[in-house]
């Protein structure tokens, strides 16, 4: 019998005995709190990793992998030669928590010279290593043998509605950029395209065929914003890939890199490559949502702060779909980087990204999407790379789209061919004109440790925010829905869930929100969006609170149940009403001059449906309740 099956029996019998003591009771659960626990480190080959941590209201902590106990506040060194994962199962008497560390391994990354643009009176870098990516810079000899035409950034409309500006690298199997095509002695013969709204392509001329070569004194900002959700932590740190690639920008470059979870990081502003510290490119504990499009919009705000006419490139690394942004969306992004004219460089990681909605994020800004598995994470640096090359050398040609084709088009899809004596290399370029309004599967506060029902600090900022949005627009209603993941019984879940939306709604009311706007309900266990639960931040994720914008002609029917002169009062019998299963919200109202406040129950379609529930709660709590 090998120990990974009795590591995978000892931690089925210890979860199937948290089930059995939470869905058996009730009671309030003595809660164990990890008050210091980093749950990941990053080493390099031959170093060790040193684990300290704290938990309150804990007796014991058995680590899995080293089959050994410790004290609730203890330590330990682990020398391990790969990335791996250490099972903390963290118990006291009634209560246990089974909690990850991950320790990433790595080698010392090698520093990539030839992906970089050379400095003038320096020779060129050539590769000689197989890869999909740019890597290095070959001067044509006859007879290149190529592999890639990558379409890198496009600018429509050019000029016209008719044309389109298109630039691309071309890369042989070395992932080397092939310069000098288009002069005379090369072997260059055409770029050819044929364009269609729909599957009917027709030729398009293209002319304006030349490589644009690097000027080193122009210089470029170049953002890299990076996912820092609590999906983060399922992926190797990118973060030594990243401090070498700093070693690729030119003298007059300037660079910053921004994280994000539900909140905006600054972890180095924007500045020249002498001037950044890369102690300070360090990987940052992975928690929360996940907020792509509020972090864009503080990225694009940040990058054109100074005003200066330097060409702006935003490159984000995204591990989720967007859960937190809130206000902002993706069309609201498009519009701005398209007047600012940043492109965004789109690379998806994984299979939790919305792909969908992030390669049009990236095609509609000019740039590309890029989507790479979790074992593909080494190629990194040299698609951060390949970005930056892009947007100084390239070669530059434009597309001319028949009137036919635009008048009627909704996307212009363009295949592209590269024609040399010996080489056809092909690529397609997709350009939507029209954009379908942007749809969230769901957007969230706050999520929760497990049977918490306070937020941490990490979400207050976020919190406080939309609170003052909610002050300011005043017009605005919502409703805030409890979730929970398995931690009790079905009541238990549903009351956890539900003290998990009052919670947030006091926040907001706290802090200028009218709460006659701010409805809350409990969805308990009854609606994952893991279902499985698979991982630790999958279960994080399902005890959120989310967000819903109402629209009071959707529930046209509502029952007056009390009236109250105080607003605490009322506040209070709301919760009442909901802890009961109905739906309840208070609204200020003059009687005669003076406040009075009216205890709701909203979300009936239909009027019998309402008069129905009336005759009920009439009876049942001896009230005397009627229908708006």
């Amino acid at each position: 019998m090998n120990k990974t099956f009795l590591k995978l029996v000892f931690l089925n019998l210890i979860i199937s005995t948290l089930l059995f003591i939470s869905c058996s009771s009730t009671n309030t659960i003595s809660k164990i709190t990890p008050t210091q626990f980093d749950g990941v480190s990053q080493i390099k080959s031959g170093e060790s990793a040193n684990l300290n941590w704290q938990f309150d209201n804990a007796k014991n902590v058995y680590i899995v992998e080293k089959n050994r106990n410790y004290d609730p506040i203890d330590s330990t060194n682990i020398k391990i030669d790969s990335s791996s994962v250490f099972t903390f199962v963290v118990t006291n008497d009634i209560d246990t928590l089974i909690i990850p560390w991950k320790i990433y391994v790595y080698e010392q990354v090698e520093k990539i010279e030839t992906g970089l643009i050379p400095e003038k009176n320096k020779s060129l870098f050539t590769s000689y290593i197989n890869s999909n990516y740019l890597k290095g810079i070959k001067k044509y000899q006859s007879g290149n043998s190529l592999k890639y035409l990558k379409i890198m950034n496009y600018i429509y409309p050019y000029k016209n509605k008719n044309i389109i500006r298109a630039k691309g690298l071309v890369l042989d199997e070395f992932g080397n950029f092939i310069s000098g095509y288009g002069t005379q002695e090369s072997d260059f013969i055409s770029i050819n395209a044929e364009s269609a709204c729909e599957d009917n392509f027709q030729t398009s001329l293209v002319t304006e065929f030349k490589e644009i070569e690097a000027k080193q004194d122009v210089g470029l900002d170049f953002v890299l914003l990076l996912d820092n959700s609590s999906i983060a932590g399922d992926f190797f740190p990118i973060y030594p890939q990243i401090t070498y690639f700093v070693t690729s920008l030119g003298k007059n470059d300037r660079f910053a890199l921004y994280s994000f979870n539900q909140n905006f990081k600054e972890i180095i502003s924007l500045r020249h490559k002498k001037n950044i510290n890369e102690e300070l490119i360090k990987p940052d504990k992975f928690i929360g949502l996940s907020a792509i499009y509020k972090s864009l919009k503080k990225s694009i705000d940040k990058l054109c702060e100074n005003n200066q006419e330097s060409q702006k490139v935003i490159v984000l690394i995204a591990y989720s779909t967007d859960n937190a942004s809130i206000v902002y969306d993706r069309n609201d992004i498009i519009d701005l980087a398209k007047e600012k004219n940043i492109p965004i460089y789109v690379i998806g990681v994984g299979n939790a990204v919305d792909s969908y909605s992030l390669q049009n994020l990236a095609n509609f800004s000019g740039a590309k999407y890029y989507e790479i598995e979790e074992n593909q994470l080494n190629d990194l640096q040299n698609i951060l790379n390949e970005i930056l090359f892009a947007q100084k050398s390239y070669y530059q040609f434009d597309i001319n789209i028949p009137d036919s084709e635009i008048n009627t088009c909704t996307q212009i899809n363009s295949k592209i061919e590269f024609q040399t004596k010996n080489n056809k290399l092909k690529d397609s370029l997709i350009i939507p004109l029209i954009r379908q309004r942007h749809e969230f599967n769901y957007m969230a506060l706050a999520s929760f440790n497990y049977g918490d029902t306070i937020i941490s600090s990490d979400y207050i900022e976020s919190i406080l925010n939309f609170a003052l949005v909610l002050k300011k627009n005043p017009k605005l209603a919502i409703e805030l829905i409890g979730n929970s993941s398995i931690e009790g019984n079905e009541q238990f879940s549903y009351n956890l869930a539900m003290k998990r939306a009052q919670h947030i709604r006091k926040i907001l009311i706290q802090n200028g929100a009218d709460p006659s706007k701010i409805r809350v309900r409990s969805d308990g266990a009854n609606n994952p969006i893991y279902y499985l639960q698979e991982s630790s931040w999958m279960q994080y994720y399902n005890r959120r609170v989310e967000i819903r914008w109402l629209d009071p002609e959707l529930l046209p029917f509502e029952i007056i149940a009390q009236t109250f002169d105080t607003e605490s009062e009322a506040l209070l019998n709301v919760e009442t009403w909901e802890t009961r299963g109905y739906k309840a919200y208070y609204e200020r109202y003059l009687q005669n001059n003076v406040p009075i406040y009216r205890v709701k129950l909203w979300g009936y379609a239909e009027l019998s449906e309402a008069e129905k529930v009336v005759k009920k709660i009439n009876k049942e709590f001896a009230i005397k309740s009627f229908v708006q």
